[in-house]
Protein backbone atom coordinates (compact mmCIF):
# COMPACT_ATOMS: atom_id res chain seq x y z
CA UNK A 1 0.00 0.00 0.00
CA UNK A 2 1.64 3.22 -0.69
CA UNK A 3 1.75 6.38 1.62
CA UNK A 4 -0.80 8.16 -0.43
CA UNK A 5 -3.12 5.14 0.09
CA UNK A 6 -2.69 5.03 3.76
CA UNK A 7 -3.27 8.71 4.03
CA UNK A 8 -6.61 8.50 2.42
CA UNK A 9 -7.44 5.08 4.75
CA UNK A 10 -6.31 7.33 8.05
CA UNK A 11 -8.52 9.94 6.89
CA UNK A 12 -11.58 7.67 6.07
CA UNK A 13 -10.51 5.79 8.81
CA UNK A 14 -10.75 9.22 11.18
CA UNK A 15 -13.91 10.35 10.04
CA UNK A 16 -15.67 6.99 10.29
CA UNK A 17 -14.75 6.75 14.05
CA UNK A 18 -15.46 10.64 14.44
CA UNK A 19 -19.17 10.78 13.10
CA UNK A 20 -21.09 8.59 16.05
CA UNK A 21 -18.73 10.21 18.64
CA UNK A 22 -19.49 13.74 17.44
CA UNK A 23 -23.43 12.69 16.89
CA UNK A 24 -23.77 11.70 20.42
CA UNK A 25 -21.81 14.53 21.62
CA UNK A 26 -24.79 16.78 20.17
CA UNK A 27 -27.50 14.92 22.46
CA UNK A 28 -29.63 14.79 19.32
CA UNK A 29 -31.20 11.22 19.01
CA UNK A 30 -30.08 8.81 16.78
CA UNK A 31 -32.64 9.29 13.86
CA UNK A 32 -31.67 12.94 13.51
CA UNK A 33 -27.40 11.56 13.86
CA UNK A 34 -28.27 9.23 10.76
CA UNK A 35 -30.50 11.24 8.82
CA UNK A 36 -28.07 14.37 8.87
CA UNK A 37 -25.13 12.22 8.56
CA UNK A 38 -26.91 10.38 5.59
CA UNK A 39 -28.01 13.65 4.09
CA UNK A 40 -24.74 15.10 3.96
CA UNK A 41 -22.98 12.18 2.70
CA UNK A 42 -25.44 11.67 -0.10
CA UNK A 43 -24.71 15.62 -0.93
CA UNK A 44 -20.38 15.35 -0.70
CA UNK A 45 -21.03 12.21 -2.77
CA UNK A 46 -22.80 13.40 -5.76
CA UNK A 47 -21.12 16.74 -6.01
CA UNK A 48 -17.89 14.63 -5.92
CA UNK A 49 -19.25 11.96 -8.34
CA UNK A 50 -21.34 14.58 -10.79
CA UNK A 51 -18.40 14.30 -13.54
CA UNK A 52 -18.48 10.97 -13.70
CA UNK A 53 -21.83 10.22 -13.58
CA UNK A 54 -23.10 12.54 -16.23
CA UNK A 55 -19.73 11.37 -18.69
CA UNK A 56 -20.93 7.54 -18.22
CA UNK A 57 -23.24 5.56 -19.53
CA UNK A 58 -26.01 4.09 -16.98
CA UNK A 59 -24.92 0.77 -15.57
CA UNK A 60 -26.72 -2.56 -16.51
CA UNK A 61 -30.28 -3.01 -14.60
CA UNK A 62 -28.74 -6.42 -12.35
CA UNK A 63 -25.84 -4.62 -10.85
CA UNK A 64 -27.63 -1.16 -10.24
CA UNK A 65 -30.66 -3.13 -8.29
CA UNK A 66 -28.30 -5.14 -6.43
CA UNK A 67 -26.03 -2.17 -5.22
CA UNK A 68 -29.40 -0.37 -4.89
CA UNK A 69 -30.71 -2.72 -2.48
CA UNK A 70 -27.00 -3.19 -0.82
CA UNK A 71 -27.34 0.30 0.09
CA UNK A 72 -30.80 0.66 1.11
CA UNK A 73 -29.49 -2.23 3.52
CA UNK A 74 -26.61 0.18 4.37
CA UNK A 75 -29.40 2.69 5.57
CA UNK A 76 -30.39 0.46 8.11
CA UNK A 77 -27.11 -0.61 9.45
CA UNK A 78 -25.89 3.68 9.33
CA UNK A 79 -29.26 4.15 11.72
CA UNK A 80 -28.95 1.51 13.95
CA UNK A 81 -24.72 2.66 14.18
CA UNK A 82 -26.31 5.96 14.85
CA UNK A 83 -28.98 4.73 17.40
CA UNK A 84 -26.45 3.23 19.19
CA UNK A 85 -24.00 5.79 19.44
CA UNK A 86 -26.69 8.08 20.71
CA UNK A 87 -27.82 5.50 23.38
CA UNK A 88 -27.17 6.92 26.77
CA UNK A 89 -27.41 3.40 28.34
CA UNK A 90 -23.89 2.47 26.71
CA UNK A 91 -21.80 3.74 29.12
CA UNK A 92 -18.31 3.70 26.38
CA UNK A 93 -19.49 4.31 23.03
CA UNK A 94 -15.93 3.53 22.29
CA UNK A 95 -15.95 0.05 22.65
CA UNK A 96 -19.14 -0.40 20.70
CA UNK A 97 -17.28 1.40 18.17
CA UNK A 98 -14.22 -0.63 18.40
CA UNK A 99 -16.44 -3.57 17.95
CA UNK A 100 -18.03 -2.69 14.94
CA UNK A 101 -14.59 -1.82 13.47
CA UNK A 102 -13.45 -5.35 14.73
CA UNK A 103 -16.03 -6.94 13.18
CA UNK A 104 -15.54 -5.24 9.81
CA UNK A 105 -11.97 -6.77 9.50
CA UNK A 106 -13.73 -9.84 9.46
CA UNK A 107 -16.40 -9.40 7.35
CA UNK A 108 -14.73 -7.22 4.45
CA UNK A 109 -12.21 -9.86 3.13
CA UNK A 110 -15.08 -12.65 4.07
CA UNK A 111 -17.34 -11.03 1.43
CA UNK A 112 -14.79 -10.34 -1.00
CA UNK A 113 -13.94 -13.93 -0.36
CA UNK A 114 -17.48 -14.83 -1.49
CA UNK A 115 -18.37 -12.35 -4.44
CA UNK A 116 -14.93 -11.67 -5.71
CA UNK A 117 -12.76 -14.93 -5.38
CA UNK A 118 -9.77 -13.07 -2.86
CA UNK A 119 -8.29 -15.58 -0.99
CA UNK A 120 -6.90 -14.44 2.25
CA UNK A 121 -3.20 -15.72 2.86
CA UNK A 122 -2.21 -17.31 6.31
CA UNK A 123 -0.99 -14.09 7.69
CA UNK A 124 -4.53 -12.72 6.70
CA UNK A 125 -6.72 -15.76 7.96
CA UNK A 126 -4.40 -15.96 11.42
CA UNK A 127 -5.12 -11.71 11.66
CA UNK A 128 -9.37 -12.82 11.14
CA UNK A 129 -8.75 -15.43 14.05
CA UNK A 130 -6.97 -12.31 16.26
CA UNK A 131 -10.11 -10.25 15.26
CA UNK A 132 -12.88 -12.70 16.24
CA UNK A 133 -10.38 -13.02 20.08
CA UNK A 134 -11.06 -9.67 20.44
CA UNK A 135 -14.43 -9.34 19.68
CA UNK A 136 -14.63 -11.76 22.27
CA UNK A 137 -12.76 -9.50 25.01
CA UNK A 138 -14.42 -6.29 24.08
CA UNK A 139 -18.16 -8.05 24.03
Amino acid sequence: MSIGTLIVAIFIATIFAAWPIVGRSTGMSGSWIAAIVMLGTAFSASLLTAKELFNTPFPAARPFIFLLVVSLINGLAVWLYAVKAADKNIPTISTFLVTVAILVMIIAPTLDWMLNGAVPTPKQFTGFVVAVGAVYLLA
